[in-house]
């Protein structure tokens, strides 16, 4: 009754990513100076975080040609929204910190794009029954005139 572990290769590659960024960040900490160490766990956290908010954008193009946004998950790019907002107001703001910042604000700008790309586009499944709903309509039209 247990699930089978998947032995997709594309599990098998994410595996071997996650340890070797372990692995490296193991070496950057124990090896270089403490501050020097800090800054460069830092910036790559910097990087994962803008890579995370930015990753729905790589359907942009095939939300585009598609005209259905659906394969943009509307509540995590609302709490994206939410959240980089808080964060780019207070890392600006009260903390001025740019590794605080500059991330959310990428992030916002993204999930910002998001939300313009939903609204234009939305669900295919809602804009195609909208066009069925009119065809009907404009079918029982001419037929009583």
């Amino acid at each position: 009754q247990y699930s089978k572990v998947s032995k997709s290769p594309m599990i098998t590659k994410h595996k071997l990513g996650v340890i070797w960024i372990v692995l490296a960040n193991t070496f950057v900490v124990k090896r270089f100076p403490r501050a020097l160490a800090a800054e460069i766990v830092g910036k790559e956290g910097v990087l994962v975080f803008i890579l995370l908010f930015a990753s729905p954008l790589a359907a942009a193009a095939d939300v585009i040609a598609n005209k259905d946004a659906s394969s943009i998950p509307l509540p995590f790019t609302l709490a994206s929204t939410i959240n980089c907002s808080l964060w780019s107001v207070a890392g600006l703001l009260a903390m001025k910190d740019v590794n605080i910042w500059f991330p959310s604000v990428m992030g916002l700008l993204s999930a910002l794009a998001q939300l313009f790309l939903k609204g234009i586009y939305g669900s295919g499944v809602v804009a195609e029954s909208i066009a069925a709903a009119t065809a009907v309509t404009t079918q029982e039209m001419s037929k009583a005139v």
